[in-house]
């Protein structure tokens, strides 16, 4: 067609457009009514029909179906193309109704490039898609999509799961992918100390629970080399002997696993730190962590173990604390006292119990007397004695027989009197504090004229022992009482020291020499006790 005429064919036609897609029958095929090139003289039975079928061959990997291809049925001239139809590619066929084409204008069918396709046209099309068709004409037009081999030479294309290339090998399996294939580098860093970076071996190890895999080994890899692996968890580790290199992971492996996910593309990095921290010598190996000291209030003994500096014994408190109570003694009664009933009008010591040989008093009419009793130790030093008394009535304390307190009114009992004891009362050893009670006589009721006897005696000293009391005629030495010895009493070959003992005479520490021209007799034999000048045996 001329020029001219297309000019007078684009005036004289108007496009009209309208898409009705019909499935029919089991085939699948489309039925596509387009209206162009209308104009009020055509013959409406006389249309021409134009079936296009989508052909998709995937031979080398592609997925791509028919329907993943849009197509499309245009008027053919070049200056200015008219998208007569527009729809999706089906195998079964798209049958396409056009309008009226009076003046025989051809057609072609299209379609939008596909990525890893190749496009080719045949039945009534040209090689370019190009087609006529006249009024009352059906024709077909087959396109033809062929996926292309496409070289596994991209991360996507090694990742895809796909056979790419049409070798039958698959990502990482197809030597096409070497450069996509995991690393991991490892690298030692060592700070301090006289350690090198060869002293701590490397290793990558996959996190496979299956033992029987082969591949669960550890793989020894070299610091900062980057190590070629397959898709898998690595746990990275190293093998340090030295407890006073401190080992710390950073990087791409610093979880608390050490271990690090690699998958295809990957290249991972992992640092190794080992940092030296001095040994600490430890004085005390018994007690929890290093001591470069002993301890304050500590000492070494002779097993090399700290332990606790003895206190001197003016430190070490001593107090003892002797109260009325049911330990108590009933003087001429052979039993121990009771928990007496107590009157509301009774004062209190603490610790201390109100005590009388029964819960009530037998008569509270008469006059009654007990003495209760109890001994107590005493080690180390007193420095100070302290005794708290009540009673009801009139009351009387003594300290091994020697009386510290006495009070003969009624009304001891409302108020606790106290009594500063001398300290040299009280002995080493065992020592009995003895409490005397007068209860006067008033009615019958016992609750009304109870009785009872209550004291505490407080002793505070420490631990010192205090030196013994010589008896005449000895001497304290190095608190202990010695009889002194003189000359005179010391057994043969014996004499009296400087302490007042008894040592061994000691013979002279220079040996005589020899006179009487070398005969070798003694010259100094008088000291010696030596009788014969001629002796030898010194």
């Amino acid at each position: 067609m001329y020029q001219s005429q297309k000019k007078v064919v684009s005036k004289k036609f108007i496009a009209i457009f309208a898409s009705i897609f019909l499935a029919i029958g089991a085939g699948g095929m489309l039925v596509n009514t387009a209206s162009a090139f209308v104009n009020n003289n055509h013959n409406e039975s006389a249309h021409p029909k134009l079936m296009v079928i989508k052909h998709v061959v995937n031979d080398n990997g592609g997925t791509s179906t028919a329907s993943n291809f849009i197509l499309t049925i245009s008027t053919s001239d070049e200056d200015e193309q008219t998208t007569l139809a527009t729809f999706t590619g089906s195998e079964a066929g798209t049958l396409t109704t056009l309008a009226s084409n009076e003046d025989n204008s051809s057609f072609v069918v299209k379609e939008p490039s596909h990525i890893g396709y190749t496009v080719s046209f045949s039945g009534d099309c040209d090689s370019k898609g190009k087609i006529s068709i006249k009024n009352g004409q059906s024709k077909t037009c087959t396109v033809t999509n062929n996926d292309i081999i496409r070289p596994e030479n991209t991360l996507a294309r090694c990742s895809d799961k796909l056979d790419n290339d049409g070798d039958l090998k698959i990502d990482l399996d197809d030597s096409d992918c070497v450069a996509f294939m995991p690393k991991i580098t490892v690298t030692k860093v060592v700070v301090g100390g006289s350690k090198v970076v060869s002293d701590f071996p490397l290793f990558v190890t996959d996190n496979d629970n299956d033992a029987d895999d082969a591949s669960s080994t550890s793989i020894q890899v070299t610091s900062g080399v980057a190590k070629t692996l397959d898709e898998d968890t690595y746990v990275v580790s190293e093998v340090n002997t030295d407890k006073n290199y401190i080992a710390s992971f950073s990087g791409d492996c610093s979880n608390e696993l050490h271990s690090v996910t690699l998958a295809v593309g990957d290249v991972r990095s992992c640092i190794i730190t080992n940092t030296y921290i001095p040994p600490v010598i430890d004085i005390c190996p018994n007690i929890d962590g290093p001591q470069s000291t002993i301890p304050e209030g500590m000492m070494l003994n002779s097993d090399h173990q700290c332990v606790e500096i003895p206190l001197s014994c003016d430190t070490q408190s001593v107090n003892t604390i002797v109260v009325s109570d049911t330990s108590n003694s009933v003087v001429g009664e052979d039993t121990t006292a009771y928990a007496t009933f107590v009157h509301s009008a009774w004062t209190s010591i603490s610790g201390s119990t109100w005590i009388w040989d029964a819960y009530h008093v037998a008569h509270p009419d008469q006059s009654e007397t007990k003495d209760f009793s109890k001994d107590f130790t005493v080690m180390g030093t007193l420095t100070s004695a302290t005794l708290e008394v009540a009673a009801d009535n009139s009351f009387t304390v003594w300290i091994n027989g020697t009386q510290v307190a006495a009070d003969t009114t009624e009304f001891n009992y409302s108020a606790v009197k106290s009594y500063t004891i001398a300290t040299n009362l009280l002995i080493q050893g065992t020592n009995t504090i003895k409490m005397e009670v007068t209860n006067f006589p008033s009615g019958t009721d016992p609750e009304a004229n109870p009785a009872g006897a209550l004291y505490k005696l407080t002793l505070t000293g420490n631990s010192c022992l205090p030196p013994p009391i010589c008896t005449e005629g000895q001497v304290l030495k190095n608190n202990i009482c010695i009889t002194p010895h003189t000359g005179d009493n010391c057994t043969e070959g014996q004499h009296s020291n400087n302490d007042g003992g008894c040592v061994d005479d000691t013979p002279p520490v220079t040996p005589p020499t020899g006179g009487n021209g070398g005969g070798g007799g003694s010259t100094i034999f008088d000291y010696w006790g030596c009788t014969n000048k001629n002796a030898t045996n010194f």
